[in-house]
C-alpha cells in the first residue's frame, strides 16, 4: 500500500503485493511518489507516510516508527502489532548492538521462546534523529529475510524525510523573520501617523474582504493583505507637519505628499520577498479616469491589487478622523464611492464593496479589529506556501483566516 496525503488525512492505495521482492522499477516509483508527496503532507501524517512507503518498497510484513524520547506518536504499517511489543523489540535490538551508529540489519534473528507472542525472522533499522532517538524499524516474520539492499532503501527514505524536516525548519525561521519585518514596517507607519493608528491593518483587512467577495484566488488574497499593511510605507519620508496640517495644502506641499508611493515602491524593491507587491503599493493612488498619481495610469492599466487597495484605503480614510475633518458617516462614504465609481475608482471593485459592505464594514469601527500579529503570522505562512508570484509553491494553497474579514 502507498499513502497519499488528502485534506482529511492519508489515503491508502495498493501498490504491488505478495511476499516476493518488488521489481526495482516499482521500488523506485514508490520512493519517487513519496518524495513528491511529502512536501504537501500534513505534519501529523508524515511518519505514517514514511513507514507505509518503506513497507511497500521492501515488502516488509511490518514497519513501525520508534519515537524514542521525542514524544511523537507510534506509527505502524502492515501487520498489526502491539505498540509495547514493537517498542520493546526495538530497544532489545539496540541493546544487542553496542556502538550502533545509524543502521542495523539482522538478516537472521535467533528463535524466540516457544511462549513468545511473536517470533520475528529478521529486522532492519535506520535512525532518523540522534537527539530524539527516532528510528524506523522493519520486521519480517514468515517472509524472506531482510537484506542490505532493503536497508539501503530504508536509508534513502530516511534521507528524504530528514531533508524535508530541515526544509520545514528553515521555512519556519523565514516565516518568523518575514512576519517580524512586516510587523516592524507597519509599526513604523503607525508611529509616523499617530492620528491614523491601525489604518494599515484595517486597509489590509478591508482589501481582503473585497477580494474574497470578488472570489480572487487565495494567493492574491495573501498578497493583498501584505500590500495593505505596507501600502503607506513610503509616507514615513513625508514630514509630519504636512500630514498633521489642518489647513488646505499648497500645490508644493501636495506634490511632496504625492511622492510617497514612489518612495514606498523603492523601499520594497530592496526586499526580495516583498518586491512583487511593488505595483500595488506604487499605484494605489491612481484614478480610474487617469487623473491620479504617480504615473497617471487609467482603467485596467492600474494593477488589480492597486484598484482594490484604492477602494479599501479610501473607505478607511473617510471613516476615520483626520486632522482636517472628522470621520464621515457610513451613508456618506457609500454615496461618495458610488459617485466616484468609474472616475476615481474601478466601478467593479466599488460594486463589490457596496454589495458586501454589511459583512465587513465593521472592520472600520472602533474595536472592530482583532490583534494584528497573529493574523500576520498566519498569512505569512500561507504567503510562503502560495504567493501569487510563486506558482506551484510547496505545500497546500495559502488560506486567509476568517478572522481577517469578520
Amino acid at each position: 500500500m502507498f499513502l497519499t496525503p488528502t485534506k482529511n488525512g492519508p489515503k491508502v492505495s495498493r501498490v504491488g503485493g505478495g511476499s516476493s521482492t518488488l521489481p526495482q522499477a516499482d521500488t523506485w516509483a514508490i520512493i519517487e511518489r513519496f518524495a513528491q508527496a511529502i512536501p504537501r503532507c500534513e505534519k501529523k501524517f508524515i511518519h505514517k507516510l514514511a513507514v507505509e512507503t518503506i513497507r511497500d518498497s521492501i515488502q516488509a510484513e511490518a514497519v513501525f516508527w520508534y519515537p524514542g524520547n521525542s514524544g511523537e506518536a507510534f506509527e505502524i504499517a502492515g501487520q498489526e502489532l502491539p505498540a509495547d511489543w514493537c517498542l520493546n523489540f526495538a530497544k532489545k535490538l539496540m541493546e544487542g548492538a553496542p556502538g550502533l551508529d545509524g543502521r542495523l540489519l539482522r538478516s537472521v534473528l535467533p528463535p524466540s521462546a516457544p511462549t513468545a507472542a511473536f517470533s520475528p525472522r529478521s529486522a532492519a533499522m535506520v535512525r532518523v534523529s540522534r537527539s530524539h532517538t527516532n528510528w524506523i524499524v522493519a520486521v519480517n516474520f514468515r517472509q524472506r529475510s531482510l537484506q542490505p539492499s532493503d536497508l539501503s532503501v530504508m536509508a534513502l527514505v530516511r534521507r528524504i524525510l530528514v531533508n524535508q524536516r530541515r526544509y520545514s525548519n528553515v521555512t519556519a525561521r523565514m516565516t518568523d523573520t518575514l512576519a517580524w519585518l512586516v510587523q516592524c514596517l507597519t509599526t513604523s507607519i503607525d508611529a509616523h501617523l499617530p492620528h491614523a493608528r491601525g489604518h494599515s491593518e484595517r486597509v489590509a483587512k478591508i482589501a481582503v474582504a473585497i477580494g474574497k467577495h470578488m472570489k480572487l484566488p487565495s494567493s492574491v488574497l495573501n498578497d493583498l493583505y501584505f500590500a495593505g499593511l505596507l501600502h503607506d510605507i513610503g509616507i514615513t519620508s513625508v514630514p509630519q507637519s504636512l500630514l498633521l496640517k489642518t489647513e488646505k495644502l499648497t500645490v508644493e506641499e501636495y506634490a511632496t505628499i504625492q511622492t510617497y508611493p514612489v518612495i514606498g515602491d523603492g523601499i520594497l524593491a530592496g526586499i526580495q520577498q516583498l518586491a512583487h507587491l511593488r505595483p500595488a503599493v506604487r499605484h494605489h493612488h491612481e484614478r480610474f479616469d487617469g487623473k491620479g498619481y504617480p504615473d497617471r495610469l487609467s482603467g485596467d492599466e492600474i494593477p488589480l491589487m492597486a484598484r482594490v487597495l484604492g477602494v479599501a484605503d479610501a473607505v478607511d480614510a473617510m471613516r476615520s478622523d483626520r486632522p482636517h475633518r472628522p470621520a464621515m458617516a457610513r451613508t456618506q462614504v457609500d454615496d461618495i464611492l458610488a459617485d466616484g465609481a468609474g472616475k476615481q475608482w474601478d466601478p467593479r471593485v466599488v460594486e463589490h464593496y457596496l454589495v458586501g459592505r454589511r459583512h465587513f464594514q465593521a472592520i472600520c469601527e472602533p474595536g472592530g479589529m482583532s490583534p494584528g500579529e497573529p493574523a500576520i503570522q498566519y498569512v505569512v505562512q500561507g504567503w510562503n506556501a502560495d504567493s501569487s508570484d510563486k506558482a506551484g509553491g510547496c505545500g497546500p494553497p495559502g488560506r486567509m483566516k476568517e478572522a481577517l474579514v469578520t
